[in-house]
């Protein structure tokens, strides 16, 4: 065997174990943002962990770089940044696009579950059965749900114990939806973003809040409230997004290690787990501020549902009118509730 064969030999061999590992080493460093401060508990304890995970399940090809809000883009339009490119991905609140995503909106509605985790948990659920909110999604890939901070009545001076006590108050609301459900139990809403909340209490221009008790602490919230009642009135959904394109161009093999870190109900329990964690801390903030807290029994947390429950048909009527059939409108808000309550159920025998 002569020289000059051994040599082609050798190279060939070379470059036949080189070359895969070329398309393998190919990295993408792709710009995440969201509504949240990389200091908020949803991003702390759970985004930026989850991140890292993408980072070590694509054994480094995927690293993903988390940008605070109105950096990149600003937080009303990171879907259309989503879907046009101008950033790869993104958590998305679903509060602050009502409107762009109208059957979502039935996740908004007034006392759906019990918990954030429960929220978070449902909206996956339905999400998977259900085509109409797969189709409202396609502009999009969908990486996963979590349920938003679950919102309490917080009094400066009267205490909410029962329907009646809502009459008049006038409550501070971070979105229509919310307002829209503090009107039905006749109390009157302003809405105010979260940073004009404490001016408004404390100038008051308001003597309640809708909130939660997770982000009391970044607004101060505790030095005004001294009563909590905890109901668990409406909650946010938020979903990550990845660019469509984006995800397509990924080998089957990439995508299946992101897929495995997200696309569950477990990852949607860990998130949303977060922010169930977050009202742990804010409570305990709140009492050793002074603040009582209060529930609802059964017969009084019904008459509350029965109070909200005219915006279930305003949400069927509103989709409607935007062309999707009746039967299958109501057919989403049964399953949504049905779900809602079985998730509620299951996460508090758990405990």
């Amino acid at each position: 065997m002569n020289k000059r064969f051994l040599i082609a030999l050798a190279a060939t061999v070379a470059f036949s174990f080189t070359l895969p590992i070329a398309s393998q080493a190919k990295t993408w460093n792709l710009r995440f943002t969201g509504s949240d401060f990389e200091s908020h508990p949803s991003v702390t304890n759970g985004l930026l962990p989850w991140l890292k995970e993408i980072e070590k399940a694509t054994n480094g090809q995927v690293k993903i770089r988390y940008f605070n809000p109105n950096t990149i883009c600003p937080v009303n339009e990171i879907v259309t940044s989503i879907e046009s490119g101008a950033i790869d991905m993104g958590a998305i609140d679903h509060a602050r696009n009502t409107g762009r995503f109208p059957l979502h909106d039935v996740f908004l509605l007034p006392l759906i579950t019990g918990n954030s985790t429960a929220q978070g948990v449902t909206a996956w659920r339905v999400f998977q059965s259900s085509p109409l909110l797969q189709k409202e999604m396609a502009s999009v890939k969908v990486l996963g749900y979590w349920g938003g901070g679950s919102m309490q009545i917080m009094t400066k001076e009267k205490p909410v114990t029962k329907l009646e006590d809502m009459k008049g108050l006038r409550m501070t609301c971070m979105s229509k939806p919310f307002a829209d459900a503090v009107q039905a139990l006749d109390a009157n809403p302003i809405t105010v973003p979260l940073p004009d909340i404490y001016m408004t209490l404390s100038r008051n221009s308001a003597d309640s809040a809708l909130f939660s008790l997770l982000a009391s602490g970044s607004i101060k919230i505790q030095d005004i409230i001294k009563h909590i009642t905890l109901v668990s009135l409406c909650k946010d959904i938020r979903f990550v997004g990845i660019n469509k394109d984006l995800w397509d161009s990924f080998p089957p093999d990439i995508q299946k290690a992101i897929e495995s870190t997200c696309c569950s109900e477990s990852w949607a329990a860990r998130m949303s787990g977060v922010m169930d964690e977050g009202d742990v801390s804010g409570r305990e903030l709140l009492t050793k501020a002074g603040a009582k807290f209060y529930t609802l029994d059964d017969a009084e947390y019904e008459r509350w549902v029965k109070a909200c429950a005219p915006l279930d048909q305003a949400w069927i009527n509103k989709v409607v009118e935007l062309g999707i059939a009746e039967k299958d409108a109501r057919a989403l808000l049964e399953q949504v509730r049905k779900v809602g309550a079985e998730v509620t159920n299951s996460l508090s025998k758990a405990r």
